[in-house]
């Protein structure tokens, strides 16, 4: 997790959805740079592109309980859990 929502949470202070979002769009870009085009990294891209979607959003708390957001998180989780990777 970036340090700056990990501070602010630890100071007490809730991040923003879309500091959350923006960290999950950037780590996920970090693992699945040179991921290949495995399904489980297919998902993920797909689960990354939706957090920047999302962070992008006039309102991002509401585009991350988007049906296409929900549905790219569930598609991640089952694409990793079918490869043994539990998150």
């Amino acid at each position: 997790m970036k340090q700056s929502i990990l501070s602010a949470v630890q100071a007490g202070k809730e991040p923003s959805a879309k500091e959350i979002l923006s960290e999950m769009e950037s780590s996920l870009g970090a693992v699945t740079a040179n991921a290949g085009d495995s399904e489980v990294a297919a998902a993920l891209k797909k689960f990354q592109a939706e957090n920047a979607k999302a962070a992008a959003a006039s309102d991002p708390e509401a585009a991350g309980e988007a049906p296409a957001y929900e549905k790219a998180a569930a598609d991640a989780t089952a694409a990793c859990k079918k490869v043994g990777v539990n998150y």
